[in-house]
């Protein structure tokens, strides 16, 4: 019996790992925290089964996995609280944990580390304020064809978000001739903070915080995994860029 129960926490707890923990991995301090608070939660629930603790030491363990959960919240009513974890539950810019954010002159995309889910929010002109996941499939068009007009960037953020979460896009995207034009005239170059948005971090990251969070978005954004070119560019981008700035600190 007591075999079973340890050959099931060991399979569950490398399910934990794969699908979770790497995840909180990349949050930093505040992640490794998280992790502590399960890993003591669930060794007191392991105690209780075997009988080699009482039910107290059972609601303890169960209670400081909830904390996890309660921390953000705790957090903004208590923002001293932030100081001791570390800040990282409260990423830069208003940034959810594990997503990223990339803006252009007409368009902040957020990408989902996780699932890779991307979503924006468009931020001129009549359409401004709305997610392009609520637009009708003629307000995207319309979207679109703005942007080719005016926001080439925009536009290699549309390609990746349509070919990955718009099956209603009956239309083959593409820019037109005078969007790839002024593309190919705009500069790779982006700033320290951009960087951080875009990797989803906070300032000052590790070197090795910059380094996971980079592969978990390759994982989801690189082109053979169904990203796009112009994402990965800006992915690895925002690496070099942040590596060097911890070079310099």
């Amino acid at each position: 019996m007591r075999l079973l129960l340890v050959i099931a926490v060991v399979v569950a707890g490398y399910l934990l790992y794969k699908l979770y923990f790497q995840q909180l991995m990349s949050q930093g301090k505040a992640g490794k925290i998280k992790i502590a608070m399960i890993v003591v939660g669930l060794l007191f629930l392991v105690a209780a089964l075997t009988g080699r603790a009482n039910a107290i030491f059972a609601i303890i363990g169960a209670a400081m996995t909830q904390v996890m959960r309660l921390a953000p919240l705790l957090i903004r009513f208590a923002p001293n609280l932030a100081q001791h974890l570390g800040g990282s539950f409260v990423p830069n810019n208003g940034n959810a944990p594990n997503t990223s954010k990339v803006k252009t002159n007409s368009l902040v995309m957020t990408l989902d580390h996780a699932s890779g889910k991307m979503d924006g929010e468009i931020i001129t002109g009549a359409l401004a304020g709305k997610q392009l996941s609520d637009l009708t499939p003629n307000e995207l068009k319309r979207f679109y064809h703005d942007c080719a007009e005016s926001d080439p960037e925009a536009i290699r953020l549309l390609e990746a978000y349509i070919a990955r979460e718009r099956s209603d896009w009956d239309e083959a995207p593409g820019p037109s001739g005078d969007a790839d034009s002024r593309q190919a005239q705009l500069s790779d170059a982006i700033t320290v903070r951009e960087a951080y948005d875009i990797l989803g971090l906070e300032q000052g990251a590790t070197r090795a915080e910059i380094v996971q969070s980079h592969r978990s978005l390759m994982k989801q954004f690189h082109p053979d995994k169904g990203g796009s070119n112009y994402l990965a560019s800006k992915v690895n981008e925002a690496k070099k860029v942040l590596l060097a700035h911890v070079l310099e600190e």
